[in-house]
This record gives structure tokens, sequence and C-alpha cells, in this order.
């Protein structure tokens, strides 16, 4: 006889399918067909509640999870500090207080420009790129 197939749980969250060290999957193991899981950000990462679900009636044991995220999805926001060196061009504004918890900051006095902190996963470290001040350079007229 044939024609009736086993079902069974889709494949655990893969690594490799999605972005490391962003996102928080321990919910979303050994689910069965027509279930769902959820999955969050993790710390320093935020944002909304994304969805894994196994399709109804599976039959494939390499079938992965679906996946559902609002828009936009885990980010560095507010971005933290940069550790370590200061960029070139910047300096922290010590007189300026702006609530986040995170250092304010400005364009040195030979920049321009008004600085912003962007963040960016960089492989698996998370990383701080500062974004915004551009040498400023005074020009002379001779006469």
């Amino acid at each position: 006889m044939v024609g009736c197939l086993k079902l069974v749980n889709c494949t655990d969250a893969d690594p490799r399918t999605l972005k490391p060290c962003i996102y928080d999957v321990t919910n979303c193991t050994n689910i069965a067909p027509g279930k769902n899981c959820s999955l969050s950000c993790q710390f320093p990462f935020s944002g909304g509640i994304g969805h894994g679900k196994c399709p109804v009636n599976n039959t494939n044991p390499k079938q992965p999870l679906l996946y559902t995220w609002p828009d936009p999805s885990c980010a560095l926001n507010p971005c933290p500090d940069p550790l370590g060196v200061v960029p070139e061009g910047y300096e922290r504004n010590s007189s300026v207080a702006n609530g986040s918890g995170s250092s304010s900051w400005q364009c040195r006095s030979d920049h321009v420009g008004k600085p912003l902190l962007h963040c960016e996963e960089q492989g698996w470290a998370k990383q701080c790129l500062s974004n915004g001040c551009l040498l400023f350079f005074l020009q002379t007229t001779i006469v």
C-alpha cells in the first residue's frame, strides 16, 4: 500500500541562514507540522518579535522553518559608543547631555559636519562606525 507519508518536524534554525549573534532562536527547535515559534533579538539588538512556522502536513525531514519578521527587524538602537580608539575627526562632547545613556559626539575643530553614530554587524562581531564629519580645509588667498 502507498500514499501515506509520515508527518515530521521541521529542521531546527540553521545558524548559516540567520545572522549569527543577532537572533535568539532557542524557542524554535523541534517544531511540529502546523506549529509556530517566536524568535527575538539577542542583546544588545532590539526589535520586534519574529515568527517561525513549520508548514501544515510537513513530510519533508529537511524542511526549514518559514520565518516572518516585522519591519524593521533586529537593529542596534541606540547604537552603543564605539570601543577603543576614537575615530579621526571626532571627539566626545562632555558639555551636552543627550539622555540616551551614551556619549554625545561632535566634530573636532578641524572638521565640519554632524556626527552620526551608525551601527553595522561586521561578521561575527558587532561594531559601531562613525559617519558624518568631513575634513575641513581653510583656504587662504595670497595677494
